[in-house]
């Protein structure tokens, strides 16, 4: 039927490779926004789950809205917190995307907040003790949405690490002479990670985190975390190993372990992690250049992530700077981040299969191409008369 069981055979693989490419998706790239002319939108973070990606819009001349996108609804604004807040950014979300933290800010400051569909955008309280003029600021969320993790805020005043629990209110913890922040929390809200500062002639602010049981601890590497696994097992972030060296780190009970950098840079950043700490992203710079987003994989290290989109994935990236990766979803498929298209600051979503899964395209289409070749060499062949 098909040209004989040679031809039969590539035929039924290219299909089985193609069918798995669909069952497991096909690479995307979009990008967000904006909803108004002259709109300039910045992605913060995405959901565990993919499905929301949440950040700012910014109107020159106006201010800031925070807002929530998703492939159905596309971009919404989400407005900012009542009485007399002026502007909003969001900067993290709950792992099905009901619950989104961020931060407002009034003549005082800032001031994070929280929201769901249900109650809107409400203001998280000082905490209590604080002196007047201190303001909050909410980096991240614990899976549920129930603890908000970030750090206090004032000019002139060390910043001190703060978490709110799902009625509001808050706790703070022990800082160092320089301050503490607290950039990210594990999926149960039990372990953050950010920095302590070291005492000193020159106070340095160290990689650090708080558990639940054990306190807090500094991890011994200046720099400071950004990004940990739902479990709380792996740390991402950014450290100084030697002098004038300041990389993209990942951390585990063995210790750190140094990134790297891309071609032509000398500092990195990692941003985020998947859930088994195998995928992290972040971006890398040199003096007085733009950032360049990357991709880290135990396999291939770090690569450019513009390279991985256009070689890996086939994806195109005419016009497109990757300049940042902002957030990653548990499974590493779902990335967010910013940039410029043709020349204009842009915010951008990818969604990429799993890793085989690009092989297992291009397979396919070699497969296809090659069927077609033999297919065609057969019908130029002289055949025997049927007896």
């Amino acid at each position: 039927m098909y040209g004989g069981p040679r031809v039969r055979f590539l035929w039924f693989a290219a299909h089985l490779v193609l069918w798995t490419s669909e069952a497991s998706g096909i690479p995307t790239l979009h990008r967000i926004g904006p909803d108004s002319p002259g709109g300039i939108v910045d992605a913060r973070n995405v959901s565990a789950d993919g499905s929301t990606v949440v950040g700012t819009i910014v109107e020159v001349g106006i201010g800031s809205e925070a807002f929530r996108w998703t492939v159905s609804e596309g971009l919404v604004r989400i407005g900012s917190p009542p009485n007399g807040f002026l502007d909003s950014s969001a900067e993290a979300v709950s792992s099905d995307g009901s619950v989104i933290i961020g931060n407002g800010r009034d003549s005082d400051g800032s001031r994070g907040f929280r929201w769901t569909a249900a109650t809107g955008l409400v203001a998280l309280p000082v905490p209590a003790g604080t002196s007047t003029g201190v303001g909050t600021l909410a980096n991240d969320t614990s899976a549920d949405g129930s603890v908000v993790a970030g750090h206090t805020t004032a000019p002139g005043v060390y910043e001190q690490a703060v978490t709110w629990d799902a009625a509001g209110i808050a706790s703070v913890y022990a800082s160092g002479d320089a301050g503490s922040h607290v950039y990210a929390v594990s999926a149960d809200g039990a372990v953050l990670v950010g920095d302590d500062s070291v005492s000193g002639d020159a106070p340095a602010l160290q990689v650090t985190r708080w558990t639940a049981g054990g306190g807090k601890e500094r991890l011994g590497l200046d720099g400071w975390a950004r990004g940990v696994t739902p479990n709380g097992e792996t740390i991402v972030g950014t450290a100084q190993f030697a002098l004038n060296s300041q990389q993209a780190f990942r951390w585990r009970e063995g210790g750190f372990e140094p990134l790297g950098f891309l071609p032509g840079t000398n500092y990195s950043i990692a941003e985020d992690v998947s859930a088994d700490g195998a995928v992290v992203v972040g971006s890398a710079s040199a003096s007085f250049a733009n950032s360049r987003a990357f991709l880290w994989t135990e396999a291939d290290g770090m690569r450019d992530l513009a390279g991985v989109f256009a070689m890996d994935y086939g994806l195109d990236v005419t016009g497109w700077e990757f300049e940042y990766v902002a957030g990653l979803s548990d499974d590493g498929r779902t990335l967010v981040g910013g940039g410029t298209y043709l020349g204009e600051v842009a915010a951008w979503v990818a969604v990429i299969p799993e890793p085989s899964t690009g092989a297992l395209v291009a397979s396919g289409t070699l497969m296809l191409a090659i069927s077609r070749r033999y297919a065609a060499r057969r019908a130029c062949q002289t055949l025997p008369p049927i007896s």
